[in-house]
Protein backbone atom coordinates (compact mmCIF):
# COMPACT_ATOMS: atom_id res chain seq x y z
CA UNK A 1 0.00 0.00 0.00
CA UNK A 2 2.99 2.35 -0.14
CA UNK A 3 2.58 5.17 -2.62
CA UNK A 4 4.32 4.62 -5.96
CA UNK A 5 6.39 7.78 -5.52
CA UNK A 6 7.72 6.46 -2.21
CA UNK A 7 8.57 3.06 -3.69
CA UNK A 8 10.35 4.75 -6.62
CA UNK A 9 12.31 6.97 -4.25
CA UNK A 10 13.31 4.01 -2.10
CA UNK A 11 14.45 2.00 -5.13
CA UNK A 12 16.42 4.93 -6.54
CA UNK A 13 18.17 5.60 -3.24
CA UNK A 14 18.89 1.92 -2.70
CA UNK A 15 20.33 1.81 -6.23
CA UNK A 16 22.67 4.66 -5.31
CA UNK A 17 23.74 2.75 -2.21
CA UNK A 18 24.39 -0.47 -4.16
CA UNK A 19 26.48 1.51 -6.63
CA UNK A 20 28.61 2.97 -3.86
CA UNK A 21 29.17 -0.55 -2.52
CA UNK A 22 30.19 -1.86 -5.95
CA UNK A 23 27.09 -4.06 -6.27
CA UNK A 24 26.50 -3.05 -9.88
CA UNK A 25 23.99 -5.77 -10.75
CA UNK A 26 21.77 -4.83 -7.81
CA UNK A 27 22.17 -1.14 -8.60
CA UNK A 28 21.01 -1.65 -12.19
CA UNK A 29 18.14 -3.86 -11.05
CA UNK A 30 16.76 -1.17 -8.74
CA UNK A 31 16.97 1.54 -11.42
CA UNK A 32 15.30 -0.84 -13.88
CA UNK A 33 12.41 -1.47 -11.51
CA UNK A 34 11.73 2.28 -11.34
CA UNK A 35 11.95 2.61 -15.12
CA UNK A 36 10.04 -0.48 -16.24
CA UNK A 37 7.87 -1.72 -13.37
CA UNK A 38 6.46 1.47 -11.84
CA UNK A 39 4.36 3.05 -14.59
CA UNK A 40 2.96 5.57 -12.13
CA UNK A 41 6.35 6.88 -11.05
CA UNK A 42 6.94 10.58 -11.52
CA UNK A 43 8.94 11.64 -14.56
CA UNK A 44 11.52 13.18 -12.22
CA UNK A 45 12.17 9.80 -10.58
CA UNK A 46 12.23 7.96 -13.89
CA UNK A 47 14.62 10.51 -15.39
CA UNK A 48 17.09 10.17 -12.53
CA UNK A 49 16.98 6.38 -12.72
CA UNK A 50 17.39 6.40 -16.51
CA UNK A 51 20.35 8.75 -16.38
CA UNK A 52 22.08 6.78 -13.62
CA UNK A 53 21.47 3.49 -15.41
CA UNK A 54 22.78 4.96 -18.66
CA UNK A 55 25.88 6.34 -16.98
CA UNK A 56 26.62 2.98 -15.39
CA UNK A 57 26.03 1.10 -18.65
CA UNK A 58 28.43 3.48 -20.38
CA UNK A 59 31.08 2.68 -17.78
CA UNK A 60 30.49 -1.01 -18.50
CA UNK A 61 31.06 -0.49 -22.23
CA UNK A 62 27.38 -0.83 -23.17
CA UNK A 63 27.39 2.31 -25.29
CA UNK A 64 24.25 1.67 -27.34
CA UNK A 65 22.17 0.84 -24.28
CA UNK A 66 23.54 3.93 -22.52
CA UNK A 67 22.58 6.16 -25.44
CA UNK A 68 19.09 4.64 -25.46
CA UNK A 69 18.63 5.58 -21.80
CA UNK A 70 20.03 9.06 -22.31
CA UNK A 71 17.72 9.56 -25.29
CA UNK A 72 14.67 8.60 -23.25
CA UNK A 73 15.56 11.26 -20.68
CA UNK A 74 16.03 13.89 -23.40
CA UNK A 75 13.07 13.11 -25.62
CA UNK A 76 10.44 11.08 -23.78
CA UNK A 77 9.99 12.62 -20.33
CA UNK A 78 8.26 16.01 -20.30
CA UNK A 79 9.17 17.84 -17.13
CA UNK A 80 12.36 15.87 -16.53
CA UNK A 81 14.76 17.87 -14.32
CA UNK A 82 17.00 20.13 -16.39
CA UNK A 83 20.06 18.71 -14.61
CA UNK A 84 19.31 15.17 -15.80
CA UNK A 85 18.55 16.39 -19.34
CA UNK A 86 21.87 18.25 -19.47
CA UNK A 87 23.75 15.25 -18.08
CA UNK A 88 22.07 12.98 -20.61
CA UNK A 89 23.03 15.30 -23.47
CA UNK A 90 26.64 15.34 -22.28
CA UNK A 91 26.68 11.56 -21.94
CA UNK A 92 25.19 11.05 -25.39
CA UNK A 93 27.72 13.47 -26.89
CA UNK A 94 30.64 11.64 -25.27
CA UNK A 95 29.42 8.30 -26.60
CA UNK A 96 28.78 9.65 -30.11
CA UNK A 97 32.23 11.25 -30.09
CA UNK A 98 33.67 7.74 -30.24
CA UNK A 99 31.97 7.24 -33.61
CA UNK A 100 33.36 10.49 -35.02
CA UNK A 101 29.99 12.10 -35.79
CA UNK A 102 31.13 15.59 -34.87
CA UNK A 103 28.03 17.45 -36.05
CA UNK A 104 25.78 15.39 -33.79
CA UNK A 105 28.25 15.85 -30.94
CA UNK A 106 28.32 19.61 -31.43
CA UNK A 107 24.52 19.70 -31.43
CA UNK A 108 24.38 18.03 -28.00
CA UNK A 109 26.80 20.49 -26.44
CA UNK A 110 25.03 23.43 -28.05
CA UNK A 111 21.69 22.33 -26.60
CA UNK A 112 23.17 22.34 -23.10
CA UNK A 113 24.77 25.75 -23.64
CA UNK A 114 21.99 27.57 -25.47
CA UNK A 115 18.70 25.71 -25.08
CA UNK A 116 18.49 24.64 -21.43
CA UNK A 117 17.80 27.70 -19.30
CA UNK A 118 18.49 26.85 -15.70
CA UNK A 119 21.07 24.17 -16.45
CA UNK A 120 23.65 23.96 -13.64
CA UNK A 121 26.69 26.14 -14.26
CA UNK A 122 29.10 23.23 -13.91
CA UNK A 123 27.35 21.34 -16.72
CA UNK A 124 27.28 24.38 -19.01
CA UNK A 125 31.01 24.87 -18.35
CA UNK A 126 31.67 21.22 -19.17
CA UNK A 127 29.70 21.54 -22.39
CA UNK A 128 31.64 24.65 -23.42
CA UNK A 129 35.05 23.11 -22.72
CA UNK A 130 34.02 19.91 -24.51
CA UNK A 131 32.63 21.80 -27.50
CA UNK A 132 35.86 23.79 -27.68
CA UNK A 133 37.79 20.54 -28.12
CA UNK A 134 35.52 19.58 -31.02
CA UNK A 135 36.11 22.98 -32.62
CA UNK A 136 39.84 22.31 -32.26
CA UNK A 137 39.49 18.99 -34.09
CA UNK A 138 37.64 20.79 -36.88
CA UNK A 139 40.27 23.55 -37.07
CA UNK A 140 37.77 26.23 -35.93
CA UNK A 141 40.23 28.17 -33.75
CA UNK A 142 38.13 31.29 -33.26
CA UNK A 143 35.11 29.27 -32.13
CA UNK A 144 37.32 27.29 -29.78
CA UNK A 145 38.67 30.53 -28.33
CA UNK A 146 35.14 31.92 -27.97
CA UNK A 147 33.96 28.92 -25.95
CA UNK A 148 36.88 29.14 -23.52
CA UNK A 149 36.30 32.89 -23.18
CA UNK A 150 32.62 32.22 -22.47
CA UNK A 151 33.58 30.09 -19.46
CA UNK A 152 36.16 32.60 -18.22
CA UNK A 153 34.19 35.80 -18.70
CA UNK A 154 30.57 34.76 -18.21
CA UNK A 155 30.58 31.78 -15.82
CA UNK A 156 32.20 33.10 -12.68
CA UNK A 157 30.63 30.27 -10.66
CA UNK A 158 32.12 27.52 -12.84
CA UNK A 159 34.02 24.82 -10.90
CA UNK A 160 37.73 25.48 -10.43
CA UNK A 161 38.77 22.64 -12.72
CA UNK A 162 36.65 23.84 -15.65
CA UNK A 163 37.78 27.44 -15.13
CA UNK A 164 41.45 26.41 -14.99
CA UNK A 165 41.11 24.24 -18.11
CA UNK A 166 39.50 27.13 -20.01
CA UNK A 167 42.19 29.58 -18.88
CA UNK A 168 45.08 27.26 -19.72
CA UNK A 169 43.60 26.29 -23.09
CA UNK A 170 42.88 29.91 -24.02
CA UNK A 171 46.40 30.80 -22.98
CA UNK A 172 47.81 28.13 -25.24
CA UNK A 173 45.82 29.43 -28.19
CA UNK A 174 47.30 32.86 -27.54
CA UNK A 175 50.78 31.35 -27.36
CA UNK A 176 50.25 29.79 -30.79
CA UNK A 177 49.41 33.26 -32.11
CA UNK A 178 52.54 34.79 -30.60
CA UNK A 179 50.60 36.68 -27.92
CA UNK A 180 52.98 35.85 -25.08
CA UNK A 181 51.69 38.44 -22.61
CA UNK A 182 48.12 37.13 -22.60
CA UNK A 183 49.45 33.57 -22.71
CA UNK A 184 51.34 34.20 -19.50
CA UNK A 185 48.45 36.01 -17.82
CA UNK A 186 45.89 33.27 -18.54
CA UNK A 187 48.31 30.52 -17.62
CA UNK A 188 49.23 32.11 -14.31
CA UNK A 189 45.53 32.49 -13.52
CA UNK A 190 44.94 28.83 -14.40
CA UNK A 191 47.68 27.70 -12.04
CA UNK A 192 46.41 29.95 -9.25
CA UNK A 193 42.88 28.55 -9.65
CA UNK A 194 44.03 24.90 -9.69
CA UNK A 195 47.73 24.33 -8.94
CA UNK A 196 47.43 20.59 -9.60
CA UNK A 197 46.45 21.04 -13.27
CA UNK A 198 49.68 19.65 -14.70
CA UNK A 199 49.47 20.91 -18.27
CA UNK A 200 48.84 24.45 -17.03
CA UNK A 201 51.94 24.30 -14.84
CA UNK A 202 53.95 22.99 -17.79
CA UNK A 203 52.64 25.83 -19.98
CA UNK A 204 53.61 28.33 -17.32
CA UNK A 205 57.16 27.00 -17.57
CA UNK A 206 57.09 27.72 -21.31
CA UNK A 207 55.81 31.22 -20.64
CA UNK A 208 58.63 31.92 -18.17
CA UNK A 209 61.15 30.63 -20.72
CA UNK A 210 59.62 32.85 -23.40
CA UNK A 211 60.15 35.89 -21.19
CA UNK A 212 63.63 34.89 -20.13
Amino acid sequence: GARIAQVASALYNRGLWWGQKGEIGKELADYTRVIEQLPGAENVQTAKSLYNRGARLRQLGEGEKAVADFTRVIEDLPGAPVEQVAQALLGRAAEWHKNGDMEKVLAQYTRVIEQLPGAPVELVARALCSRALVWRQKGETEKELADYSHVIERLAAAPDEQMAIALAARGWLQYSKGDFANFQEDTERAVSVKPTLDFATFNLGLALMAFG
